[in-house]
């Protein structure tokens, strides 16, 4: 494990990640393992509204795209 970990933080510096990772990204694994464990209420009604709208938005950004490209 140790090896693993030396490994990714190098990989991390090397990209200039690391600050993220240990400041933002690490900090919320317990909040993210309660999530996954607890489970989360989902709004069906108002996820599949959002869903419908950034379809629109994509669909509607590829019509642009097919027409300069």
């Amino acid at each position: 494990m140790l090896r693993t970990g030396a490994k990714m933080r190098e990989e991390l510096e090397k990209n200039e990640l690391w600050d993220l990772y240990r400041d933002v990204e690490r900090p919320l694994i317990s909040v993210l393992a309660d999530l996954e464990h607890t489970g989360i209420k989902v709004d069906a009604e108002e996820l599949g509204r959002q869903n419908q709208e950034v379809s629109s938005r994509i669909e509607e950004a590829d019509q642009r795209n097919s027409r300069t490209g």
